[in-house]
């Protein structure tokens, strides 16, 4: 299985989830699902799937991988928040193999959308979601006054 195969099928899980919970949706969390559910399974597996040692080319690659997952957490909504959760856990398991990645990360997050309010509350949703996984360092990036709660 590769790492494309185990993002869609945590995306179609996760969708199965939501579907499933209807109005509910909106409180479900990656916490609340069993150890032996099919999302948790799937992340696991991602450390079978990417190598422990990854050349500089194989770095790159990743990164740019997981570039395509973080952009995807800016397409979500706050609605579905094990959706972002599974995602952030995805590049969390990704990082233990190229930890180049959370430097990238906290790169990226600068370049986020924060044009309107609700963009603003997503980003801060995923930032929080980001510093809870040690993907970033709110204090290496000065981002604490933005992420409290006002």
């Amino acid at each position: 299985m590769f790492l494309t195969q185990i993002a869609a099928e945590i995306d179609s899980s996760t969708t199965a989830i939501l579907s499933a919970t209807g109005s509910r949706a909106p409180e479900v969390i990656l916490s609340m699902l069993a150890a032996e559910h099919e999302v948790r399974q799937l992340l696991v597996a991602v450390p079978q799937v990417v190598p422990v040692t990854l050349s500089e080319a194989e770095k790159k690659q990743a990164v740019a991988f997981a570039q395509g997952f973080f952009r995807r957490l800016y397409e979500l909504d706050l609605s579905e928040p094990l959706r972002l959760e599974a995602l952030v856990a995805l590049l969390e398991k990704m990082n233990e193999a190229n930890t180049q990645l959370g430097q990238e990360l906290g790169t990226w997050t600068t370049y986020a959308p924060t044009d309107t309010e609700a963009q603003r509350k997503l980003h801060r949703a995923v930032l929080l979601l980001l510093v809870r996984s040690n993907l970033v360092f709110a204090s290496r990036a000065g981002w604490v006054p933005f992420i409290q709660f006002r």
